[in-house]
């Protein structure tokens, strides 16, 4: 990829959004943002197909349609479905992992409640995703 990576977050908490930004920046990686706060707003950016995310950064506890059902459609769309989608929740319930993996999400991680462990997060997957896999070209 010769260009910027295009990081979709959707994410209810206009703050979170923010903290996920901010660790990026922090890290270095220069990326354009597509930022949702509800499943409506992620599913008319996907939708619309004008800027295709390369990546999808989900939480879980969205309003409707939450991020389980929203996974699920992305997941379901051929042209989406490989899109890498990572969630990344407050949700540590053994049964929204399993739930998540089922519908093919790419990775699963619990927010971690101090900045500088956030920080290490974001670092993984900035290190795997966008230094070691290598993402397709949604141009």
């Amino acid at each position: 990829m010769d260009r910027q990576p295009i990081i979709l977050i959707v994410d209810k908490s206009h703050s979170d959004v923010e903290l996920i930004q901010d660790a990026f920046l922090e890290l270095g990686l220069r990326a354009d943002f597509l930022l949702a706060y509800d499943g409506e707003q992620a599913l008319m950016l996907l939708r619309d197909g004008q800027r295709r995310p390369d990546f999808i950064i989900l939480e879980l506890n969205l309003p409707s349609p939450d991020g389980r059902e929203l996974l699920a459609w992305i997941k379901s769309h051929a042209e989406l479905k490989r899109i890498p989608t990572v969630v990344l929740t407050t949700s540590s319930d053994e049964a929204d992992i399993a739930a998540c993996f089922d519908l093919s999400a790419n990775g699963y991680i619990v927010k971690p409640p101090r900045w500088e462990d956030f920080v290490d997060v974001i670092r993984s997957l900035q290190q795997f995703w966008f230094s070691t896999a290598r993402l397709t070209d949604s141009e």
